[in-house]
């Protein structure tokens, strides 16, 4: 299930970030798109939280536990930034160049995971997977597309 998620994840964001070019070739600026869609996502996603029974209950241990503000505020930063980074960047180049290189951010998940929390997910097929992406960073720096 995991993976038709993860799958599923990827489609989307493809699309999203395919639409996304289409709006910022037409002058629409990434900060306005990102603001729309964080409204919306806000809405919608307040509204399946509320009702799932989760929203109070989840409140109340981020409220109540410093470890768990620190984290949330944390995550937040890193959605706002990440997600502000790569609309600049899709505006700056386009999206198939940016998503490509951006696909290079589960190396950070590993890097992040080991020195902060001390998760070890490093095998073998981590370390060949991690060279192959970064390998294919390289090779689009070096071998631009017109």
């Amino acid at each position: 299930m995991w993976l038709a998620l993860a799958l599923s994840a990827a489609v989307v964001w493809g699309f999203d970030y395919a639409i996304a070019q289409k709006l910022f070739e037409r002058r629409i600026s990434p900060i306005t798109l990102l603001f729309i869609q964080m409204a919306v996502g806000t809405v919608a996603l307040g509204v399946i939280s509320l009702f799932s029974g989760k929203l109070k209950k989840d409140v109340l241990q981020i409220v109540h536990s410093a470890d768990l503000r620190w984290f949330t505020a944390l995550a937040l930063l890193g959605f706002v930034i990440a997600n502000v980074l790569i609309a600049f960047s899709i505006k700056g180049k386009n999206a198939a160049l940016a998503g490509i290189v951006e696909i290079s951010y589960p190396l950070f998940i590993v890097l992040f995971s080991v020195f902060m929390f001390e998760h070890t997910f490093i095998s073998l097929g981590t370390v060949i997977g991690g060279v192959l992406i970064f390998a294919g960073v390289v090779v689009i720096q070096l071998f631009p597309a017109p």
